[in-house]
This record gives structure tokens, C-alpha cells and sequence, in this order.
């Protein structure tokens, strides 16, 4: 078996403590490809600094921080300087019609869209990737040559992740289950 070969994804920095960077990023991105033994992850912040990172896991919880039901995982990294920020949470109720920014991995990876519709988007990813079963954010802040994004309203409050972008729509796991998901996996 070899290491696996992992797609580049986006995440957000939701804590900051004890030395180490906490990241939340889409589980179809980091997840061992069926097959494969070994996997290395790196997270890039924003700076362009290159970090080894590693699974989450609260050793108070049985199982580590990775789910494709959410299609969402926590990595965490060494990090001792003081210049990366924590991301704007808030909890916000999107609706049909908002305006949103998408941003991709590279800075000029920006798109400004609306909302679309929230209902269920079954994937077209393998089942052990990503199997979201409940309501997404369907948009179409579709940034140039991606397909997944960190979704924003206007205030620059995080609405969702982008998971998935197919025929220009773009589909996000809404702010209230990333939470939903950091309670469950990650916070006692």
C-alpha cells in the first residue's frame, strides 16, 4: 500500500490553544482513499505557511473528529506564532435571495452569488466521502476553477462550507451544522 494522494481543500480556523491551530475542512478532501495505508495532510494558512497537521481527536469522545455524514473533519497543527486568526462565528439563519461571497483557496478565488434554495443535495461522491443527508445551502457563488469554498454573508460572518459544485450551483453545509458537528466530535 502507498500514501494517499489527498485533494486540496478549504477550511476555517474555529480555536486557537495550547500551541496548536484547530481547522475545520471538508471530510471528502483529507479522508484515506480506499486502498491506501498512509496519508500525509498539510494546511497552508493564509501567510503561505506550510504545516504538518494531523486528525483531531478529543480523547473524551470515541470516535476521532471526521464524519461524512457531515462531510467535515478537524485537523489540528503545531503552530507558536501569533498572526493566524480565529474565524468570525456567529449563529445566522440564511434565507432565499441573500447575497453571498464564496472564497476559494487562492486569494483571487472569489465569487459573489445568492442563495438559491436550502433543501437536500445527494452527492455524487463515494458514500464513506461524504453522505449528506440533510438540508444544504444551494448557491451560486461559484469561484473560478474551484468546488469547494468557504461561504460568507455580507457582514463576512461564515454561512457554510461548500462541499460540492456541479452544473453552476454550487451546494454548503449550513453554519448551524458545522456546529451542530464541532458539539458532537469535538467539544466536551
Amino acid at each position: 500500500m502507498s500514501d494517499a494522494v489527498i485533494e486540496n481543500g478549504i477550511g476555517f480556523i474555529f480555536n486557537i490553544s495550547n500551541g496548536y491551530c484547530f481547522l475545520i475542512t471538508n471530510n471528502h478532501t483529507i479522508s484515506a482513499k480506499t486502498g491506501y495505508s498512509n496519508q500525509i495532510i498539510t494546511a497552508e494558512d493564509y501567510t503561505g505557511e506550510v504545516h504538518k497537521a494531523l486528525f483531531y481527536k478529543n480523547q473524551n469522545k470515541p470516535q476521532r473528529a471526521s464524519s461524512n455524514e457531515y462531510d467535515l473533519s478537524v485537523i489540528c497543527f503545531q503552530y507558536n506564532r501569533n498572526d493566524l486568526k480565529v474565524a468570525d462565528l456567529m449563529n445566522n439563519k440564511p434565507s432565499i435571495d441573500d447575497v453571498v461571497v464564496s472564497v476559494g483557496s487562492d486569494i483571487d478565488k472569489i465569487a459573489q452569488g445568492a442563495i438559491t434554495a436550502i433543501d437536500k443535495k445527494e452527492t455524487n461522491m463515494e458514500k464513506y466521502l461524504s453522505d449528506v443527508k440533510f438540508d444544504v445551502i444551494h448557491h451560486n457563488a461559484i469561484p473560478d476553477g474551484t468546488r469547494e469554498s468557504l461561504l460568507f454573508d455580507l457582514r463576512l460572518v461564515l454561512v457554510g462550507i461548500t462541499y460540492q459544485t456541479e452544473n453552476g450551483e454550487a451546494y454548503a453545509i449550513p453554519y448551524a451544522k458545522i456546529n451542530e458537528f464541532l458539539y458532537e466530535y469535538v467539544y466536551d
